[in-house]
């Protein structure tokens, strides 16, 4: 997905379509202005003006300038930069040397990328805006298949870029994350790190922001989210219509073809392909990139019409699409996207029912992906090899297939991709959240100045006994706007309870939706088993073998039990999400807080590795089996086990942090009832490892507001609102902590 912003083959940037407009015309004008500059100084500055915006915004859309810009006018830049000493000449030297190494037909690919970094560093060294030059590197990677180099470039570039704020050159570095994790099939975060690139843009550059829309339709084509993904494609083509730029450089509807046929659209990717067609077939001669994006809509083309029987047509498109790739020797997988002739061929084979040939071509495609270390394409022939085999009755090869398949799976990290929305979109929301507490925040203090002004204003008018009747007006007047303040102050209470509600729902969110996932797995493979079952039911029926027919049925119905035990579980998820969500009715009702503890421990253990792979810990539980059902208000006290095992991930978390040899992170969680002065009571305790609170704090941490972490990592209410909610059961919230050894919470509630 290296097509993302101006780096690929068809995507230039500009600030808005006016801007487009007028940088044309700008580049024009420059061209006019040099042909009557005499003076060295003012044909350098003409020139130095074309080269830097060469570094934003390349040329290929001139096609008038672009033929001569190297030959012609950088040559004179660097001949008239040399001879006026230009400071900084050598940097663009170099820029000079490595293009034209890169187009000879003796380059060395290692040896191109080599040059490219160390002329990007140059060029940082500038603080020059090169977005072109950012991502160029992308395009080697893949063709080495070094993703996880990619990977360590583009954050070492973002961390690089944020710093300076350099922000055409930090889209283009998102951009290079985004195709990283693209090639890894993580979704989730390829759309996150493609939407950031794309807010970006949308201030600086039209065309890169219209094609950042089609993109992440494209990767939620991927995803399977078609709402998405038709969502974000339509908003790219209206968009594109109403900025009129050419498709030479604006293509959502390229796009469109990816996401119409990754959703298997075929009749609609058609249409924009062969919509694409007849403008790449008329602009062949001068547009230098049409025969290379015709090379992958023949592909697609092809592999429609084989979907659609066309199988004569398809064979047609293979034999293009092929003959131009090969003149032009575009690899398997570069920044145009993948290369799937062998897949088309295949297709077409097994529509025409050549199992033999079909197999070849298969297998061919998914040495070539798997070489190239393309997860999606992977576990996409892998699936088809398999449904292959099992047509032609090869299980041997189908059982061999379906390891390959899982052991794929098992690499493939299940957390970054629970959701079909994408994490930057949770992030903008988490940040309002954040951003309305503060404001809450701030009202909060303003109205307790305001209140403390008023009541000293209140017992000056006392004092005189002379203005005894001035007095009490005051006092009256002050009464009610003490109501007034009140009754804001609560509202303003209510509502950041609510904020810290929202917070801790945003924790348990990647937590939910990897508790929602195994009984939905369930559900899905129970169905399968259950429509094959169907199909052996009817044959023995017709058979008339009735033994067989009735232990059919009664696995049928045993599946039916297990999909009906597993959707109830999945709905009890949901349901309890809804509760830690909405406003508490106060009404208690019995529970089992084993069950409740329990959950809540996997929920908040798997929405932080959600947040944070690397995230490990030991968790020990001991519960005591003999605490029955007892009254609660379940959703307040979930909330404080959650704020209470998240700060205990957060303590062992930080200690690990410090590199201490031999520590392990270690949660213990445990439930005991207890008799205490003849009543029942029962105690849940959360104890960590990790580095303890200081005793100079111990007294504050049941304080509205204080908190112990960096600012933004904590709104300060969690175990205010949680002592609030155990003393409103009529329990206690106690500490216990050593520096360095660790802290113990426990909550004691009365049965």
């Amino acid at each position: 997905m290296v097509l993302f912003l101006l780096f690929g083959l068809f995507i230039m940037p500009f600030s808005s379509n006016a801007q487009f407009k007028i940088y044309q015309s700008n580049l024009k004008e420059l061209d006019a202005s040099l042909k009557h500059a005499t003076a060295k100084k003012e044909r350098l500055d003409i020139l130095q003006a074309m080269v830097d915006d060469y570094l934003v915004f390349g040329t290929s859309y001139l096609f008038e300038l672009s033929k001569t810009f190297w030959e012609k006018y950088y040559t004179e830049f660097l001949v008239l930069g040399k001879e006026m000493d230009k400071k900084d000449l050598r940097t663009y030297e170099l820029l000079f040397e490595v293009r034209n190494y890169r187009i000879s037909k003796e380059s060395d690919p290692r040896i191109a990328l080599a040059l490219t970094l160390n002329l990007i560093s140059e060029f940082d060294k500038m603080r020059k805006p090169i977005p072109i030059l950012v991502s160029s590197p992308g395009n080697y990677f893949n063709e080495f298949n070094e993703q996880e180099t990619r990977l360590a470039f583009y954050e070492k570039k973002v961390q690089q870029y944020t710093i300076s704020n350099q922000k055409r050159n930090l889209a283009a570095a998102l951009g290079g994350l985004g195709a990283y994790y693209d090639t890894k099939g993580a979704h989730n975060r390829a759309i996150s790190y493609y939407q950031k690139a794309t807010d970006i843009s949308k201030d600086y550059n039209t065309i890169s922001f219209i094609n950042g829309l089609a993109v992440i339709g494209v990767e939620y084509a991927k995803w399977g989210n078609s709402a998405k993904a038709y969502f974000f494609i339509d908003s790219a083509i209206n968009r594109a219509k109403i900025s009129k730029i050419p498709m030479s450089l604006l293509a959502p509807e390229y796009f469109a073809s990816k996401v119409a046929l990754q959703l298997k659209d075929y009749h609609q990717a058609l249409l924009y392909c062969r919509y694409l067609m007849k403008y790449d077939s008329t602009n062949r001669k001068s547009w230098n990139y049409a025969d290379r994006r015709i090379v992958f809509t023949k592909i697609w083309m092809a592999i429609c019409e084989a979907n659609l029987n066309n199988i004569a047509s398809a064979q047609l498109d293979i034999q293009e699409a092929e003959r131009i790739a090969d003149s032009l020797k575009i690899p398997s997988h570069s920044g145009g996207g993948d290369l799937e002739i062998d897949f088309a061929k295949y297709l077409c084979a097994l529509k025409l029912k050549q199992y033999p040939e079909a197999e070849k071509y298969l297998n061919l495609a998914l040495k070539k992906f798997s070489d190239a270390k393309i997860i999606e394409l992977q576990k996409k022939y892998l699936t088809e090899l398999m449904s292959l085999y099992e047509i032609m009755g090869a299980y041997n090869k189908y059982f061999i297939i379906s390891k390959r398949l899982d052991s794929l799976n098992n690499v493939i990290d299940s957390s970054l991709a629970p959701l079909k929305i994408a994490n930057y979109e949770t992030e903008l929301k988490e940040t309002r959240q954040t951003d309305s507490l503060n404001v809450l925040k701030e009202e909060k203090a303003i109205q307790s100045a305001v209140l403390n002004k008023n009541k000293a204003l209140l017992w000056a008018s006392l004092s005189g006994i002379l203005l005894i009747s001035i007095a009490l007006y005051f006092v009256y007047r002050q009464s009610q706007i003490n109501k007034k303040t009140l009754s804001h102050l609560r509202g303003t209470q209510a509502q950041l309870i609510q904020a810290e509600k929202m917070a801790s729902l945003g924790e348990l969110t990647a937590g939910i939706a990897h508790e929602i996932q195994n009984p939905l797995n369930f559900v899905n493979n129970f169905s399968e088993v259950n429509t094959e079952l169907i199909d052996e039911l009817l044959e023995e029926s017709e058979k008339g073998n009735n033994e067989e027919v009735k232990a059919i049925a009664k696995d049928i119905k045993s599946n039916e039990e297990k999909i009906n035990h597993h959707g109830k579980r999945a709905d009890a998820i949901v349901k309890g999400m809804l509760q830690h969500s909405q406003s508490s009715s106060g009404t208690k009702e019995p529970a089992n807080i084993n069950a409740l503890t329990d959950e809540y421990l996997r929920l908040a253990y798997h929405g932080l590795r959600a947040k944070d792979k690397s995230f490990n810990v030991t968790m020990v539980t001991d519960f005591d089996t003999s605490i029955g059902n007892f009254n609660i208000v379940p959703q307040e006290i979930g909330r404080v086990v959650l704020n209470l095992i998240s700060n205990a991930f957060y303590a062992v978390d930080e200690k690990k942090k410090q590199q201490q040899e031999g520590y392990e992170p270690t949660v213990t969680v445990t439930t005991k009832k207890l008799v205490v002065a003849g009543k029942e009571q029962v105690a849940i305790s959360v104890a960590d490892n990790g580095n303890g609170i200081p005793q100079k704090i111990i007294d504050k941490i049941f304080q509205p507001f204080f908190t112990t972490k960096p600012s933004g990592q904590g709104t300060g209410l969690g175990l205010s609102l949680s002592y609030d909610i155990v003393k409103a059961h009529g329990g206690e919230l106690k500490v216990e902590t050593k520096e360095g050894v660790g802290t113990s919470f426990k909550i004691v509630i009365p049965l």
